[in-house]
């Protein structure tokens, strides 16, 4: 497996984004690359990007749009607890809102989308779009 670069001068805005939430300590590398050999889908860059900053957020938003995005060495475990790949193949539940909703990335066609879906009743008809990249998805959840 290739080796996972990160660029760490361009977490500036990950800072604001993440401004009032509660973080995680950052993931080290070797646990990236270990967490997402298990993964049966290639993690988009600018959301491995996430983990070099915190392995996991939790809070509310300026908008005060409550957010938990889950840690990478949970990832594997929580999409098995809630079934995801029988429920909505193609996709990796990375969070919650807290209020019944999963945040996910769809991988069903390229580029991946970041998404919104109910927990009960998971189908990717009932899936709001929130963007191409983990930054667009941040753009539109915490506003």
């Amino acid at each position: 497996m290739a080796s996972i670069v990160f660029r760490m001068d361009s977490n500036e805005w990950l800072h604001e984004a993440f401004s009032g939430f509660t973080l995680e300590k950052r993931a080290p590398a070797d646990l990236v690359e270990l967490c997402t050999r298990d993964l049966e889908v290639t993690l988009p860059p600018d959301y491995l990007e996430f983990f070099t900053f915190a392995n996991g957020a939790e809070g509310n938003s300026p908008g005060q749009q409550y957010m938990r995005l889950w840690p990478i060495d949970e990832l594997e475990e929580l999409n098995l607890q809630y079934e995801a790949a029988e429920s909505v193949p193609g996709m990796l539940l990375i969070g919650s809102n807290g209020g019944g909703e999963a945040y996910a990335i769809d991988f069903q066609q390229p580029p991946p989308a970041y998404v919104m879906l109910p927990f009960i009743g998971m189908s990717r008809e009932d899936a709001w779009f929130f963007g191409n990249t983990f930054k667009e998805f941040m753009e539109h959840e915490v506003t």
